[in-house]
């Protein structure tokens, strides 16, 4: 009788408004063996308190929403506070953002897949 337990995947809500994006993330990071769930920016909250993931890839630019913002929210709320939080943007000037300094890290678009993996490995690391 075998009697090893598989490890329980960490949780990854991928949030952008680009959906090709989204599908690329979705398929590298659960090749990885992450579970993933996304959103285009509209029902994060909801995605949050449904799944409550281990780790949140959010983009600053949302559409109408605002990432680093949301970030904030998130931030300075109890129940969501201690979730890591990483922004993407294309914006390699963040000084557009200063509301970006309670996120967990940040990574600029167009990111090297190795750097963003090793960031998110560092951050569930650090939080389990």
């Amino acid at each position: 009788m075998n009697t090893q337990s598989k490890a329980i995947p960490k949780k990854i809500l991928v949030i952008d408004d680009d959906r090709g994006i989204l599908e690329v993330l979705e398929a590298i990071l659960e090749y990885r063996g992450f579970e993933v769930v996304t959103d285009n920016g509209e029902s994060i909250q909801r995605k949050i308190v449904k799944y409550i993931p281990d780790l949140i890839l959010m983009d600053i630019s949302l559409g109408r929403n605002n990432g680093s913002l949301i970030c904030n929210d998130l931030k300075n709320d109890p129940m969501t506070k201690n979730i890591p939080v990483i922004l993407i943007s294309a914006h390699n000037n963040l000084q557009n953002y200063p509301q970006i300094n309670q996120a967990d890290d940040f990574i600029a678009k167009p990111f090297d897949m190795k750097e963003l993996l090793n960031k998110i490995s560092g951050l569930l690391t650090v939080n389990t």
